[in-house]
């Protein structure tokens, strides 16, 4: 049975209980039963108070009890490491496992360092996991606890499964935790840009004015020259339109622009004292409204969420006045404005129209006087039923209230008693003002009425405000303005801010708010740009002129939360995006890490996953939920880690890097236990913790072609204590592998595989270090075909642990070459037993089998997963073929690492897109680790299926079934293919070969003209194995698009060339009818 849940022995004389109840805990979890209610410690406490008391005659009972537990914690190397189904704490035990730690106050940790003090002479100050239970539980915050979530926390501590941990332990514990959680805090918000900006050709030659963007993440700007352009989600132009030219035959100024995306219109602001709507789908003039009393400087567009047909239409002027249109029904009062006289070829519609009930009873006009200064934003906010108007009047510097208003009660009795006196003096519309009902002439302007105190809330600020926003997510207010500081209010509090934000050296004129990441996004006259955390008030990112490269004058400012980056807008739009490692990400893509996740392992003492980028970052996920528990990075420097393992009792980790460094950790506080040192700086390719009977060793292999292992000591050693190799086998450097090392396998008890890059595999005995027997496939099979360098090497290498003792049957299972799986017989191993072709992309990257040894799952270079039965492959005599069981494409890049989760029937795996996915044993997508929205394990409707990965999609490198059997034909040697089916990299003095290696390089993040690692035979190795692990450059074709990728499509507006090719190779025109 698994560490987590191994009995314990009790001392005969000494009645402790807590061991058997952690069984009986498993047995209800196992059984699906609640814990609550059906345990209680009754009686357990006062045993133990009474145990702990040890006298002389009963410490040496005492001492023996505790090596018979530790012996039975200690399983037998042979012991399956899959528990049974069942066996991991529940969701919502697994979320109070992970915060036990925060009930610990300053007194609860003083009484606990006087029991460790206090502890039996022979514990040596250390408390086992009966008295640490004990402590936790006579805590008042620790009711409705099980003794089964303070073991996992135990454990955790005890990473060397000793049974027993130290005051000094818990402390480290306790310290690097929340070093590390803190850390991982602070690097989660870090913001890096891509520099410098890139500027966007297009056709705006004035300043912008307005830049926005739609809910698909394409863009709309504007510029004063009357100049709109529509910006695809690749910021490519593709609508242009130029205004309409004004009475003095020049384009009308440009003021504001908004979208009105409920309505499908984009409304601009002009110089004319107009406000014009344009269709969104061509940009053509649809109406406008005429005779506005003052130049509308901003404007702004708000539809009722639950019914679009009510909006709000808000104009600022340059009089510091605002006009709020009131529309209950926008469709008809678009078809009436429609129909309206025409000037200069557009509908127009006069304000005064709305007054005298032309367009609809349903609409009502407020215009209210509110600044001494003109208006430098306005805005309407849904969640708070009200407007925001901002202004430089420090008085006024931003004013909230509602559209309409009160009215006094004088006021309407004085309005009743007129109309009763003279109803035909009424030639006008009822306009609703805090002043009260006015009765107003056809030709007459709409007068700006002031507010009464209590309809309206003042926020004063020091010379002003520029720019503002508004936070829904957390309901505050965000200023900006002369003074050159960034305030956060309350809405509902205009005394105070709540938070100041200092740091911009100039007036701040534009910001924007990222509600999605708490961020504040700012700029400042000097042309400086800042990034702020909103909760934490700290500036995260500065970024000047200098740097960022645009000198012109910065007009305008937008940040597209879709695609994540800046727009500064001067005369053209310039792009800042925000750095991602790894390249910009795709829309609707989840990343796990940001660079490719290099390898995976799964921890069964505590179901975490734990996962390691080429950043050289290990995070630490509940597999339970999909969620990161915790993190650490710099594991190696900024060294790629290239492999991990977890030790037997799946509590210590082992990383290596390629800069040859092997470091054990514990994973769950990131505490360095111990570096191994090899004794020089050659890449590792893989590391594992092996058992030889009573012995443990670390085992690392690579490119220095040697075998490397270190005694695993069981003691807890000094942060910074390191260990050397124990005497090298003298026959794995002279006559052992001629190229490097890829993989390594541990059959018990005392046989090592090893497999080398040119596809050869070496038996070794793990005790004399003799060499045994070499394995190498003459690939018979394979002949007539191309073999290229790297088709031959082997990733992985398992042992079948169930068939070791059958003589006849083949126990070893080697990933290669060309695609193929071989199993051998290592007591015959003349040639392999039997193969199969897993992958029609000639290299498997990585392979994984179940604890049965009846269920064979593969990954490729092309992110394909292939799940194979092999029950009764390679057995005996009767060799039965593999079968397919299914086959699907879970990554669009490679995969480099796979794993299955027998305790929940599920399969994980690592790519080199930077994520990591979950799969369930049918096939069917779970989810991401890292994606937003956690799932139950135990619920399959917070699964992602039937959805799939957009990536996996969307990507155009999908051949389809044909193609794929065509090539199969091809590599068995018939007939020949068509053009690049068979297409070899060339040599790397060829210009082609040349610019294919950059692009490899490039696509790692690697420079190709950086010198090379300088130990023996190194010169070239990165580009080989890069070669060998690439996804589109090792094929010999490029497929075209999938179906759903190469589907044609065309918007409606749009006037495309219509040609295209058909299958014949015949060219079919289109022409567009009129």
């Amino acid at each position: 049975m698994e560490a987590t849940l191994r009995p314990r022995t009790a001392a005969p004389d000494i009645p402790v209980k807590h061991s058997q109840r952690l069984e009986i805990e498993a047995s209800l979890l196992k059984a699906g039963l609640p814990l609550e209610g059906l345990l209680t410690a009754t009686g357990n406490e006062k045993l133990i108070k009474s145990a702990v008391r040890f006298d002389d005659a009963k410490e040496l009972a005492a001492k023996e009890s505790f090596k018979k537990q530790k012996q039975a914690w200690d399983s037998p190397p042979d012991t399956p490491r899959f528990p049974l189904v069942g066996t991991s704490p529940s969701k919502s035990q697994r979320a109070g496992m992970k915060k036990i730690q925060d009930f610990l106050y300053p007194d609860h940790l003083r009484e606990l360092r006087r029991r460790f003090e206090n502890a039996p002479r022979f514990m040596k100050n250390k408390l086992d996991l009966d008295n640490f239970i004990e402590f936790f539980r006579s805590l008042p915050e620790m009711k409705g606890r099980s003794d089964l979530e303070i073991k996992y926390f135990f454990d955790k501590i005890d990473c060397y499964s000793e049974g027993k941990i130290d005051w000094d332990e818990f402390c480290t514990y306790m310290y690097l935790e929340l070093y590390e959680r803190e850390d991982a805090k602070s690097k989660a918000k870090e913001v890096v840009f891509s520099l410098p900006a890139v500027p966007l050709p297009g056709p705006h030659k004035d300043s912008l004015c307005a830049i926005t963007h739609l809910q698909d993440g394409s863009m709309v700007s504007c510029s004063q020259d009357g100049v709109v352009c529509f910006w695809t989600h690749d910021l490519k132009p593709k609508r242009i339109r130029k205004t309409e030219a004004g009475v003095l035959g020049k384009p009308k100024w440009i003021c504001d622009m908004t979208i009105a995306s409920s309505q499908g219109k984009v409304i601009l602001a002009t110089g004319d004292n107009e406000i014009q709507f344009l269709e969104m789908v061509n940009f053509e003039p649809y109406c406008q409204i005429s005779n506005l009393d003052n130049t509308p400087l901003k404007i702004d567009f708000w539809s009722n969420p639950e019914d679009s047909s009510e909006c709000l239409l808000l104009v600022g002027d340059d009089q510091g006045c605002i006009t709020i249109v009131s529309i209950s029904n926008m469709y008809e009062t678009f078809k009436i404005m429609k129909a309206g006289p025409k000037k200069q070829g557009v509908p127009t519609f006069p304000i005064e129209g709305f007054l005298r009930g032309e367009a609809s009873n349903g609409v009502h006009v407020y215009r209210w006087s509110l600044h001494s200064s003109w208006v430098t934003n306005v805005r309407y906010i849904g969640k708070l039923r009200a407007f925001v108007s901002t202004s430089n009047d420090s008085n006024t510097s931003l004013v909230m209230g509602t559209p309409a208003g009160s009215t006094p009660v004088d006021a309407i009795l004085y309005g009743h008693q007129r109309s009763r006196k003279s109803t035909a003096a009424r030639v006008g519309a009822r306009v609703s003002s805090a002043g009260g009902a006015l009765l107003l002439k056809a030709h007459q302007n709409i007068p700006a009425k002031k507010r009464l105190p209590g309809d309206q809330r003042i926020f004063s600020i020091s010379k002003g405000v520029m720019a503002f926003d508004y936070c829904e997510l957390n309901n505050i207010l965000v200023t900006g303005g002369m003074d050159q500081v960034i305030y956060l209010w309350n809405p509902y509090i205009s005394e105070r801010a709540i938070g100041v934000l200092y740091g911009q050296g100039s007036p701040v004129f534009s910001l924007k708010i990222d509600s999605s990441t708490n961020r504040i996004c700012s700029i400042s006259n000097d042309n400086t740009l800042k990034m702020w955390d909103l909760v934490e008030q700290t500036c995260l990112a500065t970024v000047t002129s200098v740097v960022h490269k645009v000198y012109s004058t910065v007009e305008a400012l937008h940040f597209n939360p879709l695609r994540q980056y800046v727009v500064i807008g001067t005369d053209q739009l310039h792009i800042l995006n925000l750095a991602v490692m790894g390249g910009i990400p795709k829309l609707d893509t989840i990343q796990t890490h940001r660079l490719p996740v290099s390898c995976l392992s799964y921890s069964y003492a505590f179901g975490l996953v734990i996962t390691a980028c080429d950043e050289s970052v290990v995070k630490v996920w509940d597999i339970m939920s999909g969620e990161c528990v915790f993190e650490f990075a710099s594991v190696h420097g900024t060294s790629p880690i290239t492999a991990i393992d977890t030790d037997q009792s799946g509590r210590r980790l082992v990383t290596a890097a390629q800069n040859g460094e092997i470091k054990i950790w514990n994973f769950n506080n990131g505490h360095c236990l111990l570096s191994l040192d090899k004794g020089n700086d050659c890449e590792i390719t893989a590391v594992k913790f092996v058992s030889v009977n009573q012995l443990k060793y670390v085992v690392a292999v690579g490119w220095d072609r040697t075998i490397n292992a270190f005694f695993d000591s069981s003691e807890p050693g000094d942060v910074h204590s390191s260990a050397l190799p124990i005497e090298r086998w003298k026959e794995s450097s002279s006559c052992g592998h001629r190229e490097d090392i890829t993989s390594i396998a541990l059959c018990y008890p005392t046989t090592l595989a090893t497999a080398s890059f040119d596809g050869e595999i070496i038996l070794w005995n793990m005790i004399s270090g003799q060499l045994i027997q070499r394995l190498k496939s003459k690939l018979e099979h394979l002949k007539g075909t191309s073999v290229e360098e790297g088709d031959c090497v082997i990733h992985k290498l398992l042992f079948l642990e169930s068939r070791k003792r059958w003589r006849n049957a083949a126990s070893l299972v080697a990933s290669g070459p060309k695609g193929y799986v071989y199993f051998w017989n290592i007591h015959e191993p003349m040639k392999p037993a039997g193969h199969f072709q897993a992958s029609q992309f000639k290299c498997l990257t990585d392979m994984s089998v179940d604890s049965a040894n009846t269920i064979l799952i593969t990954a490729d270079i092309e992110g394909f997963l292939s799940q194979w039965d092999i029950s009764g492959f390679c057995v005996d005599e009767k060799n039965k073929n593999a079968k397919c069981i299914r086959k699907w494409r879970g990554h669009a890049d490679t995969i480099n690492s796979i794993s299955i989760i027998e305790e929940w029937s599920l399969y994980i795996t690592a790519s080199n897109d930077c994520s990591v996915r979950v799969w369930t044993h049918e096939g069917h997508y779970v989810g991401t680790l890292g994606q937003k929205a956690p799932w139950d394990i135990t619920n399959t409707d917070t699964y992602q299926y039937p959805l799939s990965p957009k990536d996996v999609l969307l990507d155009p490198f999908i051949p389809t079934l044909s193609q794929m059997e065509d090539d199969k034909y091809d590599e068995l040697g018939g007939g020949g293919g068509g053009e690049g089916r068979k297409a070899m990299i060339s040599d790397l003095e060829s210009d082609s070969a040349e610019e294919e290696d950059k692009e490899i390089f490039a696509r790692y993040g690697l420079s190709f003209d950086v010198p090379r690692a300088n130990s023996p035979d190194v010169e070239g190795k990165r580009l080989r194995h890069l070669r060998s692990n690439s996804a589109k450059s090792s094929t010999g074709y490029k497929p075209p698009a999938g179906s759903y990728a190469s589907l044609l499509y065309q918007e409606l507006e749009a006037e495309p060339d219509y040609t295209r090719t058909g299958t014949k190779q015949t060219t079919i025109r289109y022409k567009k009818k009129y």
